[in-house]
């Protein structure tokens, strides 16, 4: 309704290394944007609930973002402008 041609939409995937080990992969998504977002679609690994209440801060957990992304065997692979809450800054 605000955006119908999708030109100025940007998805985002969230807490894409929950996904390890189950034998799913985000990286065909974010590699083809299947759904048509004008502005493209960026992936993230989030925080989780137990990374707060150890008193993980934002900066170790975007360090740990980009350590996952660089080191994954698919993600590792797209551009990084594609990866990570700095790629939404």
């Amino acid at each position: 309704r605000l955006d119908p041609t999708g030109e100025r939409t940007l998805g985002v995937l969230t807490k894409l290394d929950l996904l390890d080990g189950s034998g799913n992969s985000a990286a065909d998504v974010l590699a083809t944007n299947p759904f048509r977002f004008g502005l493209g679609v960026v992936g993230t690994r989030n925080r989780s609930a137990a990374d707060m209440v150890g008193g993980v801060t934002v900066a170790a957990a975007r360090a740990r973002e980009d350590a996952y992304f660089e080191t994954h065997s698919e993600y590792s692979q797209l551009p990084r402008d594609q990866l990570g809450a700095g790629a939404l800054a």
